[in-house]
């Protein structure tokens, strides 16, 4: 009985072991957050975005271009 005992309990411990590494995918891509470029539409990674502030808001923009673009749109003082 004890023998029966030890080895449900060594099974249980095999199964889940080899249950978390089939969760975990080394090769899997960190997620990141997406924004938007309010210019041209464009969704891109937040830590590779160009990031403006104007007054109090914040803008991110997939390029320079982009947010040279917007600036311009917006006008001197930020209004439309």
């Amino acid at each position: 009985m004890t023998r029966l005992v030890i080895i449900a309990t060594l099974l249980a411990v095999i199964v889940l072991l080899f249950r978390s590494f089939l969760r975990s995918d080394p090769f899997a891509a960190p997620s990141t957050e997406m924004v938007q470029d309010p210019n041209c539409g464009t969704y891109v990674p937040k830590p590779e975005a160009v990031y403006q502030k104007t007054d109090d808001r914040e803008h991110f923009f997939c390029s320079q271009k982009c947010a040279d673009e917007y600036k311009n749109k917006e006008g001197p003082n930020g209004a439309s």
